[in-house]
């Protein structure tokens, strides 16, 4: 499940990072990182961490194996109708309200 947030979630926010702890192989990615210098150097404060852990729960609440040949798959996983289109809306805006470089127009 834990990839969903990855991928849905768009970069430099949330990259998928494995957890050694958990001693599974590496195509199991077992933990999130998320890109808090790429976040602070567009402004983000608390509110917007805030929105950004909100938006990890919506994709890991929404988010379930796929079935695999024998069980659920550790590596595919299904989400929820409108969860992709919802959380990548409010990642762009909460990226648009903070730009990289405020005042560049591209």
């Amino acid at each position: 499940m834990v990839p969903a947030a990855a991928a849905v979630i768009s970069e430099p926010m949330v990259a998928p990072a494995y957890t050694p702890e958990l001693q599974l192989n590496a195509w199991y990615t077992s933990g999130i990182r998320l890109g808090t210098p790429a976040l602070t150097t567009r402004g983000f404060g608390a509110a917007e961490f805030d929105r950004v852990a909100e938006l990890v729960v919506e994709v890991l609440a929404n988010t379930q194996p796929a079935a695999g040949p024998q069980g659920p798959s550790k590596a595919k996983y299904v989400l929820a109708d409108g969860t992709v289109e919802r959380v990548h809306a409010a990642a762009a805006e909460l990226l648009t309200a903070n730009p990289l470089y405020p005042g560049l127009t591209l």
